[in-house]
């Protein structure tokens, strides 16, 4: 395992060069390489797994020397957190009209489920899935559901910042914030939170909770162990949520004899490495055999839409199974070298760096709606070791 040590080491210097550079948790250079080097570590501990080729490794150093060279070129103050959040108005009609229009086909769709019985003699998994299969939701109900999560995050963003203000003028009530609002934000998180669970998945969960937790360490001041304990605990919440799917997904592993813990860390192993260890494994087959349909699929969705035709590739991916690893996701980077090849996936990594180089940036400058987009780029940067979630994620309607 020569080569996988070499790129591990490689990671944690880059690793360690961005957190004296920037002396920042949240900062996106940081984040960046986590999961990456988590990715890399998992290989290790994968049973009869083999090395990486000098090909992978170089792709992932030199992607991430690259991210961290983009997000560069934007001049940022060496700072923890924010210097200051602006005065936000929050307007509770608008806020209290929004969630009850909102409300009425969630409460629709909570009657679905309730109707149908599903809950009875089943898992609470088996009984999510089974009702997520039967009902056969309409589509614009499916864009209810993330305008729902999208909504909540906005509106406690909204609500942390004005609440931020109201107590640092020590006022118990200011004309930015109504507190009659607060049950209306409670209702709309507790909706958001069910559209996620009504379809239990891993990623699904972390879509919304990750920009949540990022927005809550954004908008109150806190020092660097307590960053540390809130990341530790979400992260506990994940595993908990990781092992309730896992249970449910693979019930048939569990009841197999094998201990639980033997059967979760494998499941967990294959989810955070089988991207990086099966990219290793596709790149020469993978390369330039999309020809642009990836980077372009929004607009060729769009067009299948209008005129009937199939142009857009299938946002799921064929599963690849060496004996060691199945899995049908190789990482950020397959996205793109399926288009163009290697040197292509480089060049959009450095564009999204200048981005989130930005995006950081103007957030630390107090900018709300830029640490709200902020936030929620910090799912699909996160997840950079398991599958593309920028053009992948927003053309997938």
């Amino acid at each position: 395992m020569t080569n996988t040590i070499i790129l591990l080491f490689l990671l944690i210097l880059i690793e360690y060069y961005s957190l004296k550079r920037y002396r920042n948790i949240l900062c996106p250079a940081v984040l960046h390489n986590v999961f990456w080097i988590f990715a890399v570590v998992g290989i290790l501990f994968i049973p009869g797994a083999k090395d990486l080729h000098l090909r992978t490794v170089l792709l992932v150093f030199v992607g991430s020397l690259l991210f961290q060279l983009g997000f560069r070129t934007i001049p940022q103050e060496k700072k923890q957190g924010i210097v200051y959040l602006p005065e936000i108005v929050l307007f509770p009609k608008a806020v209290k009209v929004t969630v009850l229009l909102l409300f009425i086909p969630f409460l629709y769709v909570i009657k679905l489920y309730i109707d149908g019985n599903y809950f009875i003699n089943e898992t609470l998994y088996g009984a999510l899935l089974n009702a997520s299969d039967d009902i056969h939701l309409p589509l614009a109900m499916n864009y209810i559901n993330k305008m729902i999560q999208t909504f909540s995050l906005a509106i406690i963003l909204i609500y942390w910042v004005a609440n931020k203000h109201k107590n640092l003028a020590g006022h118990t009530r200011t004309r930015n914030i109504d507190n009659s609002v607060r049950k209306y934000v409670i209702l709309l998180f507790i909706m958001a939170s069910l559209c996620v669970l009504a379809s239990p998945t891993r990623n699904g969960m972390l879509t919304f909770f990750l920009p949540l937790v990022m927005i809550y360490l954004y908008t109150h001041n806190m020092s660097r162990k307590q960053i540390i304990r809130i990341l530790f605990i979400a992260a506990c919440i994940f595993l908990l949520f990781f092992y309730f799917v896992s249970r449910g997904k693979y019930a048939f592993a569990y009841e197999q004899g094998n201990s639980i813990k033997e059967v979760f860390l494998g499941e967990f192993v294959n989810y955070l490495s089988g991207g990086v260890y099966t990219l290793d494994k596709v790149i020469e087959s993978h390369s330039f055999t999309r020809h642009g349909s990836n980077t372009f699929r929004f607009v060729l969705a769009v067009w299948d839409s209008f005129f009937g035709t199939h142009l857009a590739p299938d946002i799921v991916n064929e599963f690849v199974d060496d004996g060691i690893i199945y899995t049908n996701v190789f990482t950020f980077y397959d996205f793109y070298i399926r288009d163009f090849g290697i040197l292509y996936s480089f060049l959009v990594q450095y564009i999204l760096a200048i981005l989130y180089g930005y995006l950081f940036k103007a957030t630390n400058n107090g900018k709300v709606g830029c640490l709200f987009f902020q936030a929620m780029l910090s799912y699909p940067l996160i997840m950079q070791f398991f599958q593309d979630q920028y053009i992948s994620l927003f053309s997938s309607w």
